[in-house]
């Protein structure tokens, strides 16, 4: 059963287009677009990003006033986001339809959806309905997002007998970046369970020419990798880090990126569709993206890198023909439905 939905679809200007999608219908817009304006601060959205990332990781000492003052803060900013973008009667109007529907039985969904990875990107599971106590999420809704459809292109069968998954581990910095088996670890401790049924392969160098080079290879022999598994970090062209450790920031839009090593080491920014031309070749059907910071992009929650290179693999020239993937939570089952491959 396919759940009722409130469709958000924002342009890159920031015109908002509300439509309700009941069970069993079509899609219909709510109104006209309007002038949507995001209504929290750059400091609010620091604050959210301190307090998420920073703060519940040692919740005491000089945090300890701090953090209390920023948790009263969150629902009187959701109620805000809920007014911003319900403020026109008619929205409203499908909100509460929606709501009602939802009292007797289904969980509805608000999507939002953007090809501009700065809206996709922004805190909307805070937005909470001021009549009532709860976040929308803690209560009625889910919230999720979506890239809009594009063009649908031929898509290809996926060979190989064996699931493979080629895992490309980028540290650029070396000693001074993320752990190296920050993520290897727990993925290998999952893949005991199911010992013989997957080969895991790791990259070495983990270079673009390297990874041209092994997927090229491995279709060649009739082995081809069905997942690439990128862990490193993920960028927007013409980014700038302030020192050695330190978060990448931004000036602007720019295409998104991911890092690689080079041959004698450091960082190699690669962009997405250049990324995506050598996973074409390759074949690769599923890409899982652990790239570090990847969701915030700094401190002002600007874009996701994973929302661009999903741009770039998809409406761009690949059209679909491969599923990128947020590496929040991934789970791989058989055609029976047991898992295959469960990371957390």
């Amino acid at each position: 059963m396919v759940p009722d939905r409130l469709l958000v679809d924002i342009d890159r200007d920031g015109r908002a287009q509300v439509s309700a999608w009941l069970e069993g219908e079509l899609p219909a817009p709510v109104g006209d677009p309007v002038e949507l304006e995001w209504s929290l601060t750059a400091d609010e959205l620091e604050d959210l990003r301190w307090y998420l990332e920073d703060y519940l990781r040692a919740p005491f000492g000089v945090y300890e006033d701090r953090g209390p003052l920023i948790a009263a803060q969150l629902p009187e900013w959701g109620q805000r986001i809920f007014n911003g973008l319900f403020g026109l009667s008619s929205a409203r109007d499908a909100y509460v339809a929606i709501r009602t529907r939802a009292a007797l039985g289904g969980r509805p969904e608000l999507v939002v959806r953007s090809e501009h990875a700065g809206w996709m990107a922004l805190p909307w599971e805070l937005i909470s309905d001021p009549a009532v106590s709860a976040p929308v999420v803690l209560d009625a809704l889910t919230v999720s997002r979506s890239l809009p459809a594009g063009a649908v292109g031929q898509g290809f069968a996926v060979g190989g007998e064996r699931l493979r998954v080629l895992m490309v581990i980028s540290r650029p910095r070396g000693a001074g970046d993320v752990g190296y088996r920050m993520i290897a670890r727990p993925l290998l401790q999952r893949l005991e369970a199911v010992r013989g049924q997957v080969d895991l392969v790791v990259l070495r160098p983990p270079t673009l020419e390297r990874l041209r080079e092994v997927l090229a290879g491995a279709q060649a022999v009739g082995e081809p990798f069905q997942v690439v598994h990128f862990d490193g970090h993920g960028v927007l062209a013409g980014a700038r880090a302030a020192g050695p450790g330190a978060p990448w920031s931004y000036a602007g839009d720019g295409e998104g990126t991911l890092v690689f090593e080079q041959p004698g080491g450091g960082s190699d920014p690669v962009v997405a569709s250049e990324v995506a031309r050598v996973l074409a070749g390759g074949r690769v059907p599923v890409v899982v993206l652990n790239a570090c910071q990847s969701g915030a992009l700094g401190k002002e929650l600007e874009s996701a890198v994973a929302i661009l290179l999903d741009l770039g693999f998809g409406p761009a020239w690949l059209a679909g023909q491969i599923e990128v993937v947020l590496f929040f939570g991934v789970q791989l089952t058989q055609a029976g439905g047991e898992p295959l491959l469960d990371a957390d």
